[in-house]
């Protein structure tokens, strides 16, 4: 999907904003683990833009990347974008569903129309692209085949017989730089431990 030279100058670019990021005493990791642990641009899309605005219009300006986006969500796109890094020895994430009810308590969750639930995954396509090797060793983000048509999918994450459940049956792709993976925001997915 990218070409290898304009993910080693984006890697290169990613690398100077998490070194930047990582010395303040704001960046306290995520919901998911620590600074440590896991690195994590938050915004990445701007932070790229600023740093670099000849490879970013280069990076967002890939053809395939705006096929993919019109076939799932017509022409009036946005995109946002972030950067997690799972580094050696990094564990894998709690399964989860993103936007728009993906980090809310439970409590909070359940008093969301079933509608609104469905709904959610029609306004966001979910994209991950490679930045460097991804064998399954690595921990390549985890997949559960159909989850997408689970209605009470944003309640099921919490449940810790599902996140057992999860666990055993979830897929993985390895991945080679520039590699693309695109899924519905509500296929139930986590990043991977990093062995």
């Amino acid at each position: 999907m990218f070409s290898p030279g304009l993910v080693e100058t984006v890697i290169s670019i990613f690398n100077d904003i998490i070194s930047a990021e990582s010395s303040s005493q704001k960046n306290k990791g995520d919901h998911f683990s620590s600074a440590l642990t896991n690195a994590r641009i938050w915004n990445s899309l701007q932070k790229h833009a600023i740093a670099d605005s000849k490879t970013f219009a280069e990076y967002y300006s890939n053809p395939w990347l705006r096929l993919v986006c019109l076939s799932y969500l017509g022409p009036a796109y946005r995109i946002t974008a972030q950067v997690n890094v799972v580094r050696p020895g990094g564990r894998p994430q709690v399964s989860h569903r993103d936007y728009h009810l993906g980090f809310q308590p439970p409590e909070r969750v359940i008093e969301y129309s079933t509608t609104a639930h469905a709904a959610s995954a029609l306004l966001t396509l979910q994209g991950a692209v490679a930045h460097g090797d991804m064998p399954l060793e690595s921990g390549p983000t985890r997949l559960l085949p159909f989850s997408q048509h689970f209605p009470q999918g944003y309640l099921a994450t919490s449940i810790e017989e599902f996140r057992t459940y999860f666990e055993k049956n979830y897929v993985s792709l390895p991945l080679s730089p520039g590699d693309g993976l695109f899924f519905n925001p509500a296929l139930i997915h986590a990043a991977g431990q990093n062995d």
